[in-house]
């Protein structure tokens, strides 16, 4: 059976593919190892639902007759509020849900009202506890209710208490809170919306008509991570391509000496005559050659080829006739004679 012919490679050239091949395959073991060490699974807050409520608070002045204001009623931002010259006030909270998820929506409210100084504060259900829902699966819904700002009366509490403890409460306010809580599917919130007014002095101030936020709710699932298993593949194909490579390399080829340019100078002349060989023979009497050109004037002469063999320091050419060797040594780099 015959033995496959070698590729036949220039040997620092094959030693710089190997060296190469085998640093790309250790950079790929490495990123492999990496890639495999890695979990193909991660767990993720994933937002399932997103949401939007407001509470907005509305109020209508209604004004006795004055000198001031040419007309019956002021509105929020028209003027401002002198006791002295309101009738009465009407007060409204209108709420708002919003989400991208229908489901039966539930819920409830009611209205407080906190008389708060900076000394106490006192507490007053205005609506009790009161629940609404969805007729159908929805993703909004609302709801409006009405009340009065009677700041009279909540000053005359104030009075009777700062006389009963003999101290004088500073910075009174009634602070009105509408209690929504409420239940849509995976949403399960509370928005507890405040109005603040004011009674210091003898001008009502009213504030914080306007309450909003949005809400997510998020979940923890289970996320396959495509990157880690792209790269564990992208690796692993590295790999074979690489071991193929270097395997093909080793196995298929062999290094062979790049011919220098003293032995290139003497095949252009006299490629017809050279033959390589591993070792030149044991002969019993060895004539030194001062010349390339006396060599080959041997070899016409007697007929026989001009053996050659790469040594440490360059080459050695030899015409060989029975027991006699005719031998020159050529230097590496240098041209011969």
């Amino acid at each position: 059976m015959r033995t496959p012919k070698l590729l036949r490679i220039p040997s620092d050239l094959r030693n710089i593919l190997i060296l190469t091949l085998l640093v790309i395959l250790v950079i790929s073991m490495i990123f492999t190892s990496l890639a495999f060490s890695q979990k193909t699974t991660v767990k993720k807050s994933i937002p399932v639902v997103t949401y939007w409520e407001s509470g907005e608070f509305d109020y209508l002045v209604h004004l006795k007759n004055n000198s001031l204001y040419e007309k019956p009623t002021l509105e929020p931002g028209e003027g401002v509020i002198f006791k002295r010259l309101v009738e009465s006030i009407n007060a409204s909270f209108t709420y708002k849900f919003w989400c991208n998820r229908s489901s039966t929506i539930t819920g409830s409210y009611g209205l407080i009202a906190v008389l708060s100084t900076d000394l106490w504060e006192k507490e007053y259900t205005l609506l009790p506890t009161t629940t609404f829902s969805s007729e159908e699966p929805a993703n909004n819904i609302s709801f409006r209710i009405e009340f009065p700002i009677n700041f009279s009366k909540f000053e005359g509490i104030l009075s009777k208490i700062n006389s009963e403890t003999g101290v004088v409460a500073r910075n009174p306010r009634i602070i009105y809170r509408c209690m929504v809580s409420i239940d849509a599917g995976k949403v399960k919130d509370v928005f507890a919306p405040e109005l603040n007014v004011t009674l210091s002095g003898d001008i009502i101030g009213i504030e914080n008509l306007h309450s909003h936020r949005k809400g997510v709710v998020k979940e923890s699932k289970v996320v396959q991570r495509e990157d880690v298993k792209a790269s564990r593949g992208l690796f692993l194909i590295l790999d074979i391509i690489s071991i193929f490579a270097l395997s093909f390399l080793l196995l298929s080829s062999e290094g062979v000496a790049e011919e220098n340019k003293t032995l290139k100078l003497i095949r252009r002349k006299y490629s017809d005559l050279l033959v390589e060989v591993k070792n030149l023979p044991s002969l019993e009497r060895k004539t030194k050659v001062n010349t390339l050109e006396d060599l080959v004037k041997l070899s016409d002469i007697l007929g026989k080829p001009i053996f050659y063999r790469k040594s440490a320091r360059g080459y050695q050419l030899a015409v060989i006739d029975g027991g006699t060797g005719y031998f020159l040594f050529v230097e590496e780099g240098k041209s011969p004679q």
